[in-house]
């Protein structure tokens, strides 16, 4: 029982290691991948790996063979066809038959094309369905505008669940009461935009320019600072905050307060 004067803790806090982040899941998107050699060490690494329609061309450039396929199949039957109409027709052809049976190898959650939700989301539906703790979302970013910004409110939809993974990025969104620390090198970007009309934030250490807890409101405020190689101790007072950082090698640890 607390002492008189003293202040009752209203928050549990639970420590997260992220050593073994990528042992959960995975879901590979149909976005821009120009090269595909960071998939299947995410892959490699994740228990569960799900490809978002068009997504499994790149789990095939990987190697890498998804657990279960979600999604409309249109992106997949648009890049088919671009197959056989390409100009080195014979090679094309054959990758085409390949893909297609690989694409039968795979277990298949098909939805219908006119639909409330992405095939993303379905697919992040399907892994936390199957058991998710945490689902990391490669290629989710470049092509269209419109669905690389429909991937973030994922990220917004589930705070510290979701995550945007590229081989030099990681994006996330934390919610009031989450404290993060984040461990990097001299100089790399760590950039906090707010999600809601506002944000307090503080990280009175770790960094160039220092959060004392600090108002980030909508606009530009939290873009670029810069890492001075100590950790980041990160923590959200109110509102929601979306946190971007390259280099992707330098994983976070997350310390999360509780009700």
């Amino acid at each position: 029982m607390a002492k008189k004067g003293q202040r009752r803790s209203k928050r549990s806090q639970t420590v997260i290691s992220l050593e073994g982040f990528f042992t959960d899941s995975v879901v590979v998107c149909a976005g821009d991948c120009s090269e595909t050699t960071h998939i299947k060490e995410f892959c490699d690494r994740a228990s569960r790996v799900i490809a978002a329609d068009a997504g499994i061309f790149y789990c095939h450039r990987a190697g890498v063979k998804p657990d279960v396929w979600v999604g409309d199949g249109d992106s997949t039957e648009k890049m088919l066809k671009a197959m056989t109409s390409a100009s080195s027709a014979v090679a094309e052809t054959y990758e085409r038959v390949i893909l297609e049976q690989f694409l039968q190898s795979v277990e298949q959650e098909k939805h219908p094309r006119d639909k409330d939700m992405s095939d993303t989301e379905l697919a992040v539906k399907a892994a936390f369905d199957r058991g998710a703790k945490r689902v990391a979302l490669l290629c989710s970013q470049g092509k269209r505008l419109d669905h690389a910004l429909a991937n973030i409110q994922l990220l917004l939809k589930h705070p510290f669940k979701t995550f945007s993974r590229g081989r030099d990025y990681i994006l996330f969104s934390l919610e009031r009461g989450a404290r993060v620390r984040l461990d990097g090198s001299k100089g790399d970007i760590l950039s906090l935009f707010s999600w809601t009309r506002g944000c307090t934030v503080n990280a009175r250490s770790g960094l160039r320019w220092p959060l004392k807890n600090e108002s980030i409101k909508v606009g530009t405020r939290g873009l670029s600072n810069e890492m001075t190689g100590q950790p980041v101790d990160l923590t959200v007072r109110t509102g929601r905050l979306l946190v971007f950082m390259s280099p992707s090698e330098h994983i976070p640890e997350i310390l999360k307060t509780e009700d």
